[in-house]
């Protein structure tokens, strides 16, 4: 085992290589990119995906909503849920429907990879892909089982946090002994870690080191193994995602500023390189939970716990979102100010953000 996972770490080394007010500005859009937004709907208004001068991107039709949404490219893509429906859609056109939930997806080289549960708890990993013989036409291919209809297999496989690299599939699994799944093939990391994963925030791999951000599954502890070394997170710091970006290990979540009959409360943090950044020391009860990257720019999308109020962050400072056409006016935590039918971005509530490139005309 150890041998096949050392072998796999080389190959993808190898391949590796080959606050919202008038003083915060607009942001300069992405050099020759744009930053796409889902957000969420209201009475008589569908979720959407905005770009950052208020345009419409998408809308949903009547009962559907924007699940996630990411970017290839000039290309993006969006899970949406409509009814009791799974589908992608690529550039606001539907491509791949899925029999079953489809828990998540990513992109790799034009290649649309889900995660898909069918009946009686069987779990597929799917490959879609357009067919060159019939272009505009989308297939999906099965890959492996990551269970065959097994319940307890299916709580076990953290599929909800996988990960492709150069075509290679990364799951993670959920126990006593640190495991993950790579292309159907279970491999242990007994080797490199004392204990399970009892949850995996984020798993990625980058020029031939992991990031993977877990709650140990023995002592409860929040970590992340970087670079063959494991850490321990702040002891006062939550993780809610991680994403290696640039050859840096970004870990988001909240730092955790009280604890009452409330509840706990936090303000939105990441950790670069195991350096803690407290992103806004004003907003409660936020937490950062995702990162696209163009260049050398960074946006982190930071959501209010109630998922009704969120900031966006390029570079670690705020930037001003653009106001839309609403129904209403809708001010923080979704109360009514006006009539006068604008609302910005932010009241919204954004679910998913993602870089696109603009095209060539």
């Amino acid at each position: 085992m150890k041998k096949i996972l050392i072998i796999f770490l080389g190959l993808l080394a190898l391949a590796s290589c080959s606050k919202d007010d008038n003083e915060v500005p607009f942001p300069l859009p992405p050099e020759n990119a744009s930053l796409y937004m889902a957000v969420n709907g209201l009475p008589g208004f569908p979720d959407k995906i905005y770009d950052l001068e208020g345009n419409t991107i998408y809308e949903c039709e009547e009962g559907g909503s924007i699940q996630s949404l990411v970017a290839e490219g000039s290309d993006w893509y969006a899970l949406i849920k409509e009814n009791d429906t799974f589908f992608v859609v690529k550039n606001g056109s539907k491509i791949i429907s899925g029999e079953g939930q489809i828990w998540c997806f990513t992109i790799e080289n034009g290649f649309v990879y889900t995660v898909q549960e069918y009946k009686n708890f069987e779990v597929w990993v799917c490959k879609g892909y357009e067919s060159q013989q019939d272009k505009g036409s989308w297939y999906n291919q099965q890959l492996f089982y990551v269970t065959e209809g097994d319940l307890e297999c299916v709580e076990n496989w953290l599929y909800n946090t996988f990960m492709v690299h150069d075509g290679s599939v990364t799951i993670p699994f959920r126990g006593p002994e640190p495991k993950i799944m790579i292309d159907g093939s279970t491999h242990s990391l007994n080797e490199y870690l004392d204990h399970g994963f009892d949850w995996v925030y984020g798993i990625d791999f980058y020029a031939g080191s992991w990031l993977i951000t877990y709650e140990d599954f023995e002592t409860r502890k929040n970590m992340y193994w970087w670079h063959n070394v494991n850490y321990e997170c702040p002891a006062d710091f939550q993780p809610y995602a991680s994403s290696i970006v640039n050859g840096h290990a970004f870990i988001l979540g909240r730092k955790t500023t009280s604890q009452g009959v409330g509840g706990i409360h936090g303000i939105p943090a990441v950790l670069i390189d195991g350096i803690e950044t407290v992103l806004n020391n004003d907003i409660l009860d936020f937490s950062a939970v995702s990162i696209v990257s163009h260049g050398v720019d960074t946006y982190i999308l930071a959501r209010h716990s109630s998922g009704s109020l969120s900031y966006i962050y390029k570079n670690l400072s705020a930037i001003k979102l653009p106001d839309v056409k609403t129904p209403y006016s809708v001010g923080p935590y979704g109360s009514q100010n006006s009539n006068d039918g604008k609302s910005n971005l932010s009241a919204l509530g954004i679910k998913a953000i993602a870089v696109v490139s603009n095209r060539e005309d």
